[in-house]
C-alpha cells in the first residue's frame, strides 16, 4: 500500500496546490490514513491515534510512525531531555506529545496551535496528566485558521519570559509569512531560558537554492515574492514559504539567538542532510 500512495500523492500534487486550503489538507491527511490503515488494523495501540482526515499535521507519515520520528530527532539530533520544559509550536493534533508522554520524566510540555480541533484532541489524549498542557491561538493563517480573530501581530506565546528549555516547531515557518516570521522568532527569543535550545524547521534561500530552484531542482515549485521570500502560490502564499537566509540569520543575530547549526534539507540542493525534507535551524540562547 506504501507505494500506490506514494504514487497517488504524486499524482494528485500539482491539482491539490489548487485546490481551497481545507479541501487539500484534508485529501492530504487521507492519504496519510491510507498509509496508516494496516498498522491501525493490526496495533492496538494505534487505534485510537486521530485521523489525519480531520486535521493533517504536514506529514506523509501516520500520525504513530510521524511523532515518534519527530521525537527521535529532537533527542539525537539536539539533546531534548527528560527533565526540559518544553514548548512545542503549532503542535497539531498531539503527533509529538504522545510519545513524549514516555519519554519525560519531571519535565513539562506545553503546546499550541491556531487549529481548535486539534488542541481539543491533544486535551482528550492528555486528560489528567498534569505534565501537559495544550493553548488555542486564535491567529489569522489563510492556510491553517482563515477566520482567526487574533493577527501575528498579537501572537505571544503561553508561556512566561525565560520559562523554556526546548521549543520545536516542526513544519510551522514554512506557512508563516515574513512579519509573521519576525513575530514567532521574537516569541521563541522571549520563550527561551538562559541556555535553552531550539528546533526549527524553514525553507531557508541562498544563492545556489535560489540557482537550483531557476533548473527545475526545488522539491517546490516557487516563485519571487516581497521581502526576499519565495512563495509557491502568490495569490495563497501561507501554502509554502521560503525565507530569504541573510535575513533570517539577521533577525536572530538581532534577537539574541545563536545559530548552533544549520542542517540543510532535501527540498533543493546542495544539501547536507540524508533524512529531512526542510532544512533544520539548532538555536540557542545565552
Amino acid at each position: 500500500m506504501g507505494a500506490s500512495v506514494s504514487q497517488v500523492r504524486r499524482f494528485l500534487s500539482p491539482v491539490m496546490a489548487h485546490l481551497p486550503p481545507r479541501v487539500r489538507l484534508m485529501l492530504r491527511g487521507a492519504l496519510a490514513d491510507a498509509r496508516g490503515l494496516p498498522r491501525r488494523f493490526t496495533d492496538p495501540q494505534r487505534r485510537r491515534d486521530p485521523w489525519q482526515t480531520l486535521h493533517n499535521d504536514g506529514s506523509n507519515a501516520d500520525f504513530h510512525t510521524s511523532g515518534a520520528m519527530v521525537l527521535k530527532e529532537l533527542i539525537d539530533i539536539w539533546g531534548m531531555k527528560a527533565t526540559d520544559r518544553v514548548l512545542d509550536i503549532g503542535c497539531g493534533n498531539g503527533r509529538i506529545a504522545r510519545p513524549a508522554a514516555t519519554f519525560l520524566s519531571s519535565g513539562r510540555y506545553t503546546g499550541f496551535d491556531i487549529a481548535a480541533g486539534a488542541i481539543r484532541a491533544c486535551r482528550t489524549q492528555h486528560a489528567g496528566d498534569g505534565r501537559f498542557a495544550f493553548h488555542h491561538l486564535d491567529v489569522r493563517n489563510t492556510e491553517y485558521n482563515p477566520g482567526g480573530r487574533l493577527s501575528d501581530a498579537e501572537l505571544t506565546f503561553p508561556c512566561e519570559d525565560g520559562q523554556i528549555d526546548f521549543l520545536f516547531a516542526i513544519s510551522v515557518f514554512t506557512h508563516l509569512t515574513p512579519e509573521a516570521s519576525d513575530r514567532y522568532l521574537a516569541e521563541c527569543a522571549r520563550s527561551l531560558a538562559p541556555g535553552g535550545r531550539a528546533f526549527i524547521t524553514i525553507l531557508l534561500l541562498n544563492e545556489p537554492r535560489r540557482a537550483g530552484i531557476a533548473d527545475g531542482q526545488s522539491r517546490f515549485a516557487l516563485h519571487p515574492w516581497r521581502d526576499a521570500a519565495m512563495v509557491a502560490d502568490p495569490a495563497s502564499p501561507e501554502q509554502c514559504i521560503a525565507h530569504d537566509e541573510s535575513v533570517v540569520r539577521e533577525r536572530l543575530t538581532s534577537l539574541g539567538l545563536k545559530v548552533d547549526g544549520l542542517i540543510r534539507g532535501q527540498w533543493c540542493p546542495p544539501t547536507t542532510s540524508e533524512g529531512h525534507m526542510h532544512d533544520v535551524l539548532l538555536l540557542s540562547r545565552s
